[in-house]
């Protein structure tokens, strides 16, 4: 195009300059001198007649013209030879200033012969261009049979220069003018002004019968072209082409030949009639598609399109159009590279044919990826009301389809699948797209599993319909058939299921294995989901820890009909058996959380079915049945739901989730009646437990008033943890449950209990529940050979448990509490008291332990201490086993006391104490310090008083003996500190001290030391 326009431009100014000069000017500016013209007047104010023999000269000065040609001659002289005729030797015209409005077709008007005509230093406008003219010489005109010219002329801010000669035969019957032409610098924006440069060209020029033509070379150094077609301007250097030009009448013809655009030819013909643009024809070979879309911009709401073109060729087979006409163009591609959408299309190629109204695609093909597309045909409308239509046939890989297909997690790793598909769509609505195909070898990846699929499909607006679909995995066979698109589901499965392919799709917490037999239909339509089939789980083995175990050919069979519409599920029909268990239930589900429905369930032989629920030998025998309707369950329980039924056991089994060990030997009548229900069990055991009654009573669901009564004859807590190393956590009752809600009376009794290594008997356990707090109004049991009296509040409302406790155990035996909690470095015989008043806070042992607060007192009178390794180093230490190895022997009996104990404030699990006490015949200890248990350190100091040592010294001393003491009382002491680990602390010895104040205050605490303290 930028050619085609620099060479239309080059041949006009040649035309335009030719054409006056050799066709028409000359007669006619000779004729005006002559007073030949007419439709205007001459005024000449000087003429000079000189006559030379035959020879007649004559001047004429300022020569004035008016009418259709105008202007001012200043000379104009001829001769003329009288005795030829009117036969002119010589012509000469300067100086001279015409005004030529335009130019027009007539007769040719200069017949007479010229020896020599001569034109200078003039010039001459024509349609408003400007010619300034040097010199124009022709010789010989209508004499003989040929003539010769010459003319040299410039054309101001239009044209550098332009240079002519020729000759030729010019007469009344014939005119044939052949000659050279070259000129330079022509003005492109004075021809239109969306160019710019100056065209430079030489060639050879012909006029005859009425036909003038221009054959030659031109070219520009500089090119510019703009217009609102072009994104932005296009510059070029060094334009050249070949250029052929014809004009007969008012028709205008050039013909643009090797004319290149980088490397590539292109060929141009253009057509002027009456000097106005008639038609455009363009051809060129392949061009690098970059270099058009660059520069030229698109129409018809196809600029996305043209924009995604990255590389590849384009030729321009045909481009047609006229000044009354559409354009056509017939195009070719190859190679073409795209980015639409993130996705790369590669090796294009194709036929487009584009016209005014439509784009038509023939035989395309292309690339993407691994996968190619092909034979492509269609029709590309401009009009936003018409409909696109394609066809062609593609050639997947399967690897390539994510950004064609929603694949919902599915990654393909091999395989493909090719067919032919139809495509229409109108503008702003909505694709209609059919087709066929065949899915050959793919092996697809979901959820981290692998499986293979193939099969035949058919597709189109309202899905994808197989015919029939077959995925298998390992030894899952399942074949599909059906229709599925984004809102409607129609599928027919059947087949068989490896149960272990299940697992990354469905989160199972325990071991499964086998095959499901299955055969069901799902449906979606407009949002209603059903769901219809039957499952035979005869060979699917599976165990649930701690709960139940399934064994391959245990018979396991469901039935299962259910819908879903919005935030409802319908279970229309399930039923399900398990051995000689057997489940049928229909209700609903309302937004995840509400539940309304019948279920009935009876067990026939409940031993042979607790095989399945325990490895262990379990009672024959027994049968259970229920019947119950329910309303509004919510999920998470936040009231009791309306019950109507009832639920029979008789000699039955039951395994409950999270219970280590089953119940067995039960009996249990459930009465559901609304509002209330009673529940009473009569005979149920449980590891070593044993229950003789069970009696619960619930009335108002709103607010439950319950009440809760358990006599058993043996409670085991191993039973019901299973661990004794299992950290028990003490739950909290969430302010929105139905126990926040609920008020009532808790009653225990138990004629045997353990309590991991603690043993007891006759407990007997009352209190109520309010508020989420529990209170504890009577806690008895023997414990240690002892009694035990416990009263306290459980608060379970707050953020973190809360319990206080009022305790008092009496006359408990020190050997069995020292056995029972492990120790092994204490061995002491005596009859033990504790008191506490306690708090604390916290969800687990550890936690109570470390936040505890209040006071304790423990208390122990004439005992033995047969082993404690606390005072075995405290000997050490004191280097005093002389003294005391003839009154304490631990072999032989032990180290007896008369008063062992200490008071406690309790401050954040850490005990205090200011005067512990061991009183014994052979040795008084007394200290004060902290036993932290959260970190089972002592930190404290020990005064010891060895009763020997003091014997001995104030014996020898009389006064002192009469003053301090009396006889058989020791009074000299020393003080220890004792730090580290509560089994096993350092000694560190203080200074010595011997009589003081200090030691009077401890003699004093021996002596006054309250026994209510401890009791």
């Amino acid at each position: 195009m930028k050619k085609t326009i620099i060479v239309f431009v080059i041949i006009l100014s040649v035309l335009g300059s030719a054409a006056f000069i050799a066709a028409g000017n000359l007669p006619r500016i000779c004729s005006f001198i002559l007073g030949r013209v007419t439709g205007g007047m001459i005024a000449i104010s000087d003429i000079t007649l000189v006559r030379q023999g035959a020879e007649l000269k004559v001047d004429l000065k300022d020569i004035q013209l008016k009418g259709n040609i105008q202007g001012i001659i200043r000379t104009c002289s001829f001769t003329i030879n009288l005795r030829k005729g009117l036969y002119f030797k010589h012509i000469m015209l300067s100086d001279f200033d015409i005004l030529i409005p335009s130019l027009e077709k007539g007769d040719r008007f200069f017949t007479h012969p010229v020896e020599l005509l001569e034109i200078k230093r003039g010039a001459v406008t024509v349609s408003g261009q400007k010619i300034i003219i040097n010199d124009i010489k022709a010789a010989n005109v209508n004499i003989g049979d040929s003539f010769t010219f010459e003319a040299h002329a410039q054309g101001g801010d239009f044209i550098g220069t332009i240079d002519i000669r020729g000759q030729g035969i010019y007469s009344k019957w014939l005119t044939d003018i052949k000659g050279d032409i070259s000129f330079t610098s022509v003005n492109l924006t004075k021809i239109y002004k969306i160019l710019k440069g100056a065209v430079n060209g030489k060639g050879t020029i012909s006029f005859k019968k009425g036909k003038f033509i221009f054959e030659g070379k031109v070219e520009a150094a500089k090119f510019e072209l703009n217009d609102t077609f072009l994104r932005r301007p296009l510059m070029l250097d060094r334009v050249g082409a070949d250029v052929s030009l014809s004009m007969a009448g008012n028709v205008v013809d050039i013909k643009i030949e090797k004319a290149f655009y980088k490397e590539t030819p292109f060929l141009l013909n253009i057509r002027f009639d009456n000097y106005r643009f008639s038609s455009f024809e363009l051809s060129s070979d392949f061009v690098d598609v970059r270099d058009v879309t660059s520069y030229a911009t698109t129409k018809y709401s196809l600029q996305n399109l043209w924009d995604a073109l990255q590389g590849g060729q384009v030729k321009a087979k045909m481009l047609r159009t006229t000044a009354k006409g559409p354009i056509a163009v017939d195009l070719e591609v190859k190679g073409i590279a795209a980015v639409y959408q993130d996705m790369s299309f590669n090796d294009i190629k194709g036929q487009l044919s584009i016209d005014q109204s439509k784009v038509d695609i023939s035989n395309l093909s292309g690339i993407y990826k691994m996968s190619r597309f092909y034979e492509v045909n269609g029709v590309v409308p401009y009009a936003d009301n018409k409909t696109i239509k394609a066809k062609g046939k593609y050639a997947l890989n399967l690897r390539d389809m994510p950004p064609f297909v929603d694949l919902r997690g599915i990654t393909f790793k091999k395989g493909t699948t090719d067919g032919n598909a139809d495509v229409e769509v109108k503008r702003d609505s909505l694709l209609n797209v059919r087709g066929s195909g065949k899915l050959n070898d793919g092996e697809a990846l979901w959820k981290n599993t692998a499986f293979s699929a193939q099969g035949s499909y058919t597709f189109s607006n309202d899905g994808v319909v197989f015919n029939p679909l077959v995925v298998r995995k390992g030894s899952s066979d399942i074949v599909c058939k059906g229709t599925w698109n984004k809102d409607n589901l129609d599928i027919v499965t059947k087949g068989f299921l490896d149960v272990a392919h299940l697992s990354p799709f469905i989160k199972i917490p325990f071991d499964i294995k086998g095959m499901v037999d299955l055969d069901g239909e799902v449906r979606l339509n407009n949002g209603l989901l059903n769901v219809s089939g039957n499952l035979s789980m005869d060979d699917m083995a599976f165990e649930i820890p701690g709960f139940m175990k399934k064994e391959k050919g245990i018979k396991s069979k469901a039935q299962v009909k259910l819908s879903r519409k919005d935030n409802r599920i319908s279970m229309d029909k399930l039923h399900y058996q398990l051995d000689t268990i057997r489940v049928n239930a229909t209700g609903t589900l309302d937004n995840g959380k509400r539940i309304n429905g019948d279920i009935k369930m009876e067990a026939g032989d409940m031993g042979r079915a607790a095989k399945l629920f325990s490895p262990d030998d379990v009672p024959g025998g027994g049968d259970a049945s229920l019947s119950l309707v329910i309303k509004d369950l919510e999920l998470p329980l936040v009231k009791l739901p309306y019950m109507v039924g009832n639920v029979k056991i008789n000699n039955g089994f039951l395994r409950l989730p999270g219970l280590p060990k089953p119940l067995t030997r039960m009996n249990l009548i459930a009465d559901f009646k609304g509002n209330s229900f009673d529940v009473q069990m009569n005979g149920l055991v449980c590891g070593q437990s044993v229950l003789k009654k069970g009696i619960l009573k619930v009335n108002n669901l709103e607010t439950p008033q319950f009440l809760l009564s358990l006599d058993l004859e043996h409670f085991n807590l191993l039973d019901f943890t299973g661990d004794s190393n299992r950290v028990f956590k003490i739950p909290l009752i969430p302010q929105e449950s139905v126990l926040a809600r609920a008020n009532g009376e808790l009653s225990l009794k138990a004629k045997d209990i353990t309590l991991g290594k603690i043993t007891g008997k006759n407990l007997e356990v009352s209190g109520v529940m309010t508020d989420r707090k529990i209170n504890i109004s009577e806690l008895k049991a023997g414990v240690f050979d002892g009694e035990a009296d416990i009263k306290g509040i459980i608060d379970l409302s707050g953020k973190i448990p809360y319990v206080y406790t009022n305790a008092r155990l009496a006359r408990a035996r020190s050997d069995l509490m020292l056995q029972t909690f492990g120790s092994t470095t204490h061995d002491i015989v005596g009859k033990a008291f504790i008191r506490g008043d306690l708090k604390s806070e916290g969800d687990n042992t550890t936690d109570l332990i470390k936040n505890m607060d209040g006071n304790m007192a423990i208390y122990s009178r004439d005992g033995v201490i047969k082993k404690w390794k606390f005072l075995s180093k405290l000997f050490g230490v004191l280097n005093v086993y002389d003294l005391l190895k003839g009154k304490v022997k631990f072999s032989q009996g032990g180290l007896g006391y008369s008063k062992l104990g200490a008071a406690f404030t309790v401050d954040k699990g850490v005990l205090h104490t200011s005067n512990f006490l061991l009183d014994s015949p052979s040795m008084v200890l007394t200290g004060k310090g902290d036993l932290d248990f959260n970190k089972n350190e002592i930190n404290g100091t020990i005064q010891v008083a060895p009763i020997v040592a003091l014997d001995r010294t104030i014996e020898k001393v009389p006064v002192i003996r009469n003053i301090l003491k009396k006889r058989g009382q020791g009074f000299l002491y020393l003080t220890y500190t004792i730090k580290g680990s509560l089994d096993d602390p350092d000694f560190s010895s203080n200074v010595p001290s011997t009589i003081g104040h200090k030691a009077l205050e401890i003699l004093r605490n021996i002596l006054v030391l309250p026994k209510e303290v401890f009791e």
